[in-house]
Parts: structure tokens; sequence; C-alpha cells
């Protein structure tokens, strides 16, 4: 193996050798630090669903008994 075959997985690179491919596991992975952006994002749109919960439900409410009314 040649020197550079040892380097380039550890940064997270694929090489291509004769007989193998290699993923070195640094490519895998999820740290918090990129979760934060999704969590904030689930955050924002239950606190939103929340502010607007009774007024989605009264909606829902009143489309229920027009399609049940008869």
């Amino acid at each position: 193996m040649s020197m550079l075959a040892l380097i380039l997985p550890v940064a997270g690179v694929f090489v291509s050798g004769a007989s193998e491919t290699t993923l070195s596991p640094v490519v895998l992975y999820v740290g918090p630090d990129q979760l934060l952006p999704f969590t904030s994002f689930i955050g924002a749109a239950i606190g939103i669903l929340l502010m607007f919960w009774n007024r989605a439900l009264g909606i829902a409410r009143r489309a229920w008994q027009l399609l049940t009314r008869r």
C-alpha cells in the first residue's frame, strides 16, 4: 500500500486501489452540529402548528359538518 492510500481514507475520500474501493467511517459520521438545523426546523414547524391548532381544528370540524350534513 502506498502512503497516499493510507492518508486519504482518514480524510474521508474514496480511494480506488487495484483490488478494492474503501470508504472511511469519517464520511458516515453525523454529529450534533449537522443535526441542529434539522431540529430547529422541526421545532419551528411544531410551534407554528401549536399556535394555529384551534383555528385548524375549527376549520376541519366545520368541513366535516358540511360534508356529513344531510
